[in-house]
């Protein structure tokens, strides 16, 4: 899911989504799967989705993806069923979703240069860059003890929009890299302006207390 309530998918869709997904997390969790295992095996998911489309195959590529996501899910699910939530667990959770993202992105880029389209090749490492900041200010915030609840461009939104315009391909493709590119530019742009916001209302009321 979105890590916040506010990106451009309903947090209404995602949550109905996420419900008709317990029944898998109910079976996996009785068979004695752990959540820490769905995640590394995302993991494998995600390269083979890299490689697919480094080598043209886009459509199997947007399966694999597809499957990467649903564990994405599962293994937040197993965790709260196993009653395993702990700091470990997300960090490597959070880790190993920077690390899928970051290959279909990688995975795209090869793509694009290896058959001979440079600028599109370099849209998909402006979109890399750019969905590592928008988490990185998150965390950067988070771990000041700073809200960080806003994002017009998260995890979710974005790989929903690439498996489109992979699907569709042509034009549409690159119209979605290009969205791409802008909004989550545009979205780490917004997350630093409601830090700032935040840190000088945090600030302010410090200096009242004192006062």
């Amino acid at each position: 899911m979105s890590e916040t309530p506010n990106g451009l998918l309903p947090i209404r869709f995602e949550k109905w989504f996420v419900e008709r997904m317990k029944w898998f997390s109910l079976l996996l969790f009785h068979k004695g799967i752990t959540a820490n295992f769905v995640t590394l095996i995302s993991l494998l998911f995600g390269l083979i989705a890299g490689i697919l489309l480094a080598f043209s195959y886009m459509r199997l590529a947007v399966l694999f993806g597809m499957i990467m996501g649903f564990l994405d899910i599962l293994d937040g699910q197993l965790a709260s069923l196993n009653n395993q939530t702990s700091p470990w667990g997300g960090i490597l959770d959070s880790t190993i979703d920077r690390v899928n993202e970051s290959i279909v992105y990688f995975g795209l880029g090869i793509h694009y240069y290896f058959t001979g389209q440079p600028v599109w090749a370099l849209i998909a490492a402006i979109i890399l860059v750019a969905s590592i900041l928008v988490s990185y200010v998150k965390a950067a915030a988070e771990s000041r003890n700073l809200l960080c609840n806003v994002g017009i461009m998260q995890r979710s939104e974005r790989l929903v929009l690439l498996a489109l315009g992979v699907l569709l391909g042509g034009i549409i493709l690159r119209i979605v890299l290009v969205l791409l590119a802008v909004l989550t530019l545009a979205t780490v742009i917004q997350r630093l302006l409601f830090v700032r916001k935040v840190a000088h209302e945090k600030s302010f009321k410090n200096e009242e207390v004192k006062s």
